[in-house]
């Protein structure tokens, strides 16, 4: 379990798509996620399904407990989108209800996206952003392994071995891991089993455990806190291009933080003819136009105050020393 070397390739930073994967026609697998603790606990199932078609993907999270409601997450190559959709479950009253939704700019899943619908990204649709097989960094999925920031993005990264499936869509059949120092793993997606369906070889199941340790020695035997199980119960076949944005069907109140990088961190939206702001729409809203605004105007107060420092510390002094000259030698003649 342990690698005693690896190479640290840095990888293409998140939200920089390379897609190089093109599928003749689409796939969308439904299946179900066990999860338990170290201690033995068994915690909730949660139903999942992931669609995927060459770079685009879209993933639709069950609540557990046999509850109605979801949370489904799409990405469309430029923006993350994150639709929650609450149980009605002995309350229907709430069907009357809203939804509440995220928009994060990039194409590689972090927070707000749960952790577990990350290891379903990374596990059926990462192929375009990290094509090869590694050593190198790859992102995480739990906080414990978290190692660094990438520029302009919160995708964590750690170094990490992984290896793919030759055949398309590539999904993932291994992944470690890797401590610091390459010295042990610290979590692990294996015991992957693949089915051809449909002209495709696609991941029918696996688990991904990450693991604690007792002590800080090389050697120290590693212990599973935490394991995911995951088998495909069924499989479709979809067309090249499906759309990968989840649909609105109801009024939504969107967070949306497109924006981030150009400092204007949240715009709040409520949507209610179910669809989704455009970037142009955004721009054209109060809130990006005042922080645009104050972001230009404080640059302009600084660069004046930058020149009028300047002014006053390097040419006054001149100025007056020249005017001094000027008035020595008037008295001189």
């Amino acid at each position: 379990m342990a690698h005693k070397a690896f190479f640290r390739l840095v990888l293409f930073g998140a939200g920089m798509s390379i897609c190089n994967v093109s599928l003749a026609h689409g796939f969308r697998i439904e299946g179900v996620l066990h999860v338990k603790s170290g201690d033995g606990i068994q915690h909730p199932s949660i139903g999942y399904s992931v669609s995927v078609t060459n770079c685009g993907w879209i993933i639709r999270r069950s609540s557990g407990h046999n509850l109605n409601g979801y949370t489904e997450i799409g990405c469309d190559l430029t923006n993350i989108y994150v639709l929650y959709v609450p149980s009605n479950e002995g309350f229907p009253q709430r069907a009357k209800l809203g939804t509440t939704a995220r928009v994060i700019r990039g194409s590689v899943p972090s927070d707000p996206v749960p952790r577990d619908a990350r290891l379903m990204y990374l596990a059926y649709a990462s192929a375009c952003e990290f094509p090869a097989n590694g050593p190198g960094n790859f992102p995480v999925i739990n906080s414990q392994i978290r190692i660094e920031d990438m520029k302009n993005t919160k995708v964590q990264f750690a170094p990490a071995i992984w290896e793919r499936s030759e055949r398309s869509p590539f999904c993932l059949r291994s992944l470690s891991y890797l401590s610091n120092n390459g010295n042990r793993t610290n979590a692990a997606l294996e015991n992957t089993e693949f089915i051809f369906t449909n002209g495709l070889t696609v991941l029918k199941r696996f688990t991904y455990s990450y693991y604690s340790f007792s002590g800080f020695k090389s050697d120290t035997v590693p212990v599973a806190a935490l394991t995911y199980s995951f088998e495909a119960t069924n499989f479709v076949s979809l067309p090249a291009e499906i759309s990968t944005v989840p649909e609105l069907t109801r009024r939504t109140m969107i967070t949306d933080q497109r924006f981030e990088n150009e400092g204007v961190k949240t715009i709040k939206v409520l949507v209610t003819n179910n669809v989704w702001p455009t970037d142009k729409q955004l721009r054209e809203t109060k809130k990006y136009k005042r922080t645009v605004w104050k972001s230009g105007t404080t640059s302009t107060v600084a660069i004046a105050f930058i020149l009028t420092f300047a002014f006053a510390v390097f040419a006054v002094p001149l100025i007056a020393g020249h005017f001094n000259r000027t008035k020595n030698i008037k008295k001189d003649t």
